[in-house]
């Protein structure tokens, strides 16, 4: 990827979105996720340059509590599973300021796993694991 030099950027680590379904309010909007279950499923380790930036230590410093979107964000049309758009968002991202000119490398490895229990709408957990590399020229 090829960025201007001056060019700031935003990366997401993980994030929740609860939504809205066909049949509301008959059939209920996703709650949020409990802040400190979202910020215990996460283990993030994000580089840029071999560069430690975000890890479990300091997560917390880049979270985003539960925003509810009003308006929602309404979806041009339902998903396969009926949501129909966003009603609140939560999670981990940084913006990153511009990069000096160069190649960079940005590295995010990201276990995210909501154990058993952990969120009502998930009863048997979930897991998922990102591990990223992007090579970013700056001219």
């Amino acid at each position: 990827m090829t960025l201007r030099a001056g060019t700031p950027f935003v990366l997401p680590l993980f994030a929740w979105s609860a939504e809205r379904y066909e049949g509301y309010p008959a059939v209920p909007d996703d709650a949020p996720i409990d802040s400190a279950v979202a910020l215990g499923s996460g283990h993030p380790t994000l580089t840029i340059d071999g560069v430690e930036v975000i890890t479990d230590a300091n997560k917390a410093d880049y979270f985003v509590p539960v925003t509810t979107l009003d308006p929602i964000a309404e979806y041009p049309q339902p998903t396969d599973y009926g949501a129909v758009g966003a009603v609140s968002f939560q999670g981990v991202g940084v913006v990153v300021t511009p990069l000096s000119p160069g190649v960079h490398v940005i590295h995010l490895y990201e276990p995210l796993i909501l154990e058993p229990g952990d969120y009502p709408g998930l009863p048997g957990g979930v897991g998922v694991i990102y591990d990223n590399t992007w090579t970013i020229t700056v001219q």
